[in-house]
């Protein structure tokens, strides 16, 4: 999407930033749409097929803490978090309900059938991915771009 300055760094709405955030903080990322909600709700959507009252109960937890706080801190406008919802969501039902999901858990419910140490080594690997927003993934995706 087109470069879109986060709130705190919109001198117009003179937003006074929260403790310990600085001047340059997430100064050279889009604010739209939040990545973060994105992943929270992409992350609720997958509690909530797998039960309903803990997915809501995930999904309250995810706006409470998760993207309120960025509206608040001045990070995303309300329309970011409306549009990482729009990702979120439906990205998590397209890969539930798709043959090629279904196909992906049967591989990996094999692997950790077969090979349980390499799934679980994996799987740490992917959920601290997932905990740092595939920072460095994304790094070296940004890098390889400036390459080309």
């Amino acid at each position: 999407s087109p470069e879109r300055p986060r709130p705190l760094h919109n001198p117009d709405l003179d937003i006074i930033k929260p403790f310990g955030v600085t001047d340059n903080v997430l100064a050279d990322y889009s604010s739209f749409p939040s990545d973060t909600t994105a992943l929270l709700l992409a992350l609720v959507t997958g509690i909530w097929l797998a039960s309903r009252p803990l997915g809501v109960v995930a999904f309250l937890w995810a706006m409470a803490f998760g993207a309120i706080p960025r509206i608040y801190a001045g990070f995303h406008y309300p329309s970011d978090i409306l549009g990482g919802m729009v990702i979120g969501i439906p990205s998590t039902l397209v890969v539930a309900w798709s043959p090629a999901g279904t196909l992906l858990s049967k591989v990996a419910f094999e692997i950790r059938r077969r090979h349980r140490g390499l799934f679980y080594a994996a799987a740490f690997i992917l959920s601290y991915q997932v905990a740092m927003i595939f920072e460095e993934i994304r790094r070296i995706g940004t890098a390889l771009f400036k390459v080309f």
